[in-house]
This record gives C-alpha cells, structure tokens and sequence, in this order.
C-alpha cells in the first residue's frame, strides 16, 4: 500500500511511512498477544513431540535474541508476523518488542519511502531485491562490532 501512495503524492511520502509505522506496529502487538494468548497449545505441540523442555529453549533463544528477530524479520521480507507471534509466546518484555518492531518496521517504511520519492519506482524493485543481502551485512557488521567492543572493553 505504501508504494502507490508515495506515487501518487510524493509531498506526503514520509507522512505515509509513519502512518505505516504506527500501523505495523498496532498489529505486531495484536500478533505478540495472539503468540501470548496461544502458549499452552505451544507447549502441548512442543509435549506432543516429546520437547517438553522446549519451552524452556525457545524462551531462552529469544531472552538472547529477541531484539535481533524483531528487527530482522521488521526489516526485511521475512515474515514479521511470525516473530510478532513467536515473540509472545516466549514473553519477550513487550515494551522491548515495541521499540524493536519500531526501529525496524519504521526503517523499513522510511527507507521505501525515501527511495520512491527521491530515486523512483525502478530503483525500489532493486532496493527490494537486494534488502536481504543488505540486511545481512548489516547484522554481520553490528555483531562483529559487539565483539570488537566486547573483546577490547
């Protein structure tokens, strides 16, 4: 939706990206208590194929990751919805999935914004195209900088 709004009034581009922002994030918090509300038929599956621990690793795997999740999957074209869910049902501190899906979502937002009011349509097919690669150097780059700080702080 946000593609052919920027078209049509370029003047109003970043205005439509917030408004998706927001959005995004209204719906992210309906998916992370839709993920909530569905933990006990999450521990059932994870029982039924003999994890019954598995709650217990999967809470764990997002306390460490979380905040990366988020802001991979609200970046990029994996499926937010699946880590807005995931996210409730491992009780990620919500005000943590809230700022997270905010910094991504709205970078993802802004950025197809900014690239179709300034560059054009063509160039979003190739901004789009190559988001995943982008975004993978990017989380390269932040985790080999935490590794820098950590090693010489």
């Amino acid at each position: 939706m946000l593609a052919p709004m920027v078209l049509a009034k370029p003047n109003r581009a970043f205005v439509f990206a917030a408004i998706c922002t927001v959005a995004s994030i209204v719906g992210g918090v309906f998916g992370y208590g839709i993920g909530h509300l569905l933990e006990p038929v999450g521990v059932r599956i994870l029982e039924f194929f003999g994890h019954p621990e598995g709650k217990a690793e999967f809470e764990a795997l997002f306390d460490r990751f979380g905040v990366v999740f988020v802001m991979v999957a609200g970046f990029t074209p994996i499926p937010y919805k699946l880590i807005t869910i995931s996210s409730g049902m491992a009780h990620l501190d919500l005000l943590t999935f809230v700022w997270a899906s905010a910094v991504s979502r709205g970078a993802r937002f802004f950025a197809v914004a900014a690239v179709l009011k300034y560059l054009g349509p063509a160039m979003l097919q190739e901004f789009e195209r190559r988001l995943t690669l982008y975004t993978i150097i990017l989380v390269i780059l932040g985790v080999g900088g935490f590794l820098v700080l950590k090693v010489f702080m």
